[in-house]
């Protein structure tokens, strides 16, 4: 029986994604200007409906005592167009390149867009790849520069157990979006580091 493997090509520029349950960190590009970060917000109005929807649902769920966000020391200003945070998280969900190789082949890489153009050129279909080959990616932009200074991905969960486990095959694509968008917040608080005694006894 010839065994086949998934080849995910991640998009360029951004750092090799961590599988479920890793310590793989974020990308720091101004380690001074993200030290005296305060306030944040985060912005949803680049992003399809069904995707800011998804935000919107973490936000409301981990933004509560005991939440992940509640985690983050950094304090959330709801509405990014009043532009008081000192920062503008973003939030992306692209879609990864994948393609079917048979043992011994030679990988046919490239680099898919966010949404396929065109279905004839996808080699699996596309519920497939809405269900399996996705991301997260957050990027932390300083509002006074317009500058990056910090960014991350997560797939939403362990690629290495997707066929194996019959509930992971049957997440679908709003939980998978929302599993790596924890994760990538989860990486994001840990780099940061844990929150100010002065900041818990405020909240």
């Amino acid at each position: 029986m010839i065994r086949r493997a998934w080849l995910l090509l991640l998009l360029v520029g951004v750092s090799p994604l961590p599988t479920k349950g890793g310590a793989d960190k974020g990308k720091v590009l101004c380690p001074p200007t993200l030290a005296r970060v305060e306030s944040y917000c985060v912005d949803t109005r680049r992003l399809s409906a069904d995707e800011a929807y998804v935000v919107k649902a973490f936000l409301k769920m981990e933004d509560k005592p005991k939440g992940i966000l509640q985690k983050l020391r950094w304090k959330r200003i709801e509405d990014c167009a009043i532009s008081e945070a000192d920062v503008t998280i973003r939030i992306e969900f692209p879609f990864l390149n994948a393609t079917e190789l048979r043992a011994g082949e030679v990988p046919d890489v490239g680099i898919s867009p966010r949404e396929p153009r065109d279905q004839s050129d996808v080699r699996i279909s596309p519920r497939e790849q809405g269900d399996y080959f996705m991301k997260a990616v957050l990027q932390v932009h300083d509002n006074s520069t317009s500058r990056m200074i910090f960014t991350v991905e997560a797939l939403p969960l362990d690629i290495d157990s997707v066929e194996s486990d019959p509930v992971m095959k049957g997440t679908n694509l709003y939980q998978r979006r929302l599993d790596a968008l924890r994760r990538t917040f989860e990486m994001l608080i840990h780099d940061l580091g844990p929150v100010p005694p002065t900041t818990k006894e405020a909240r």
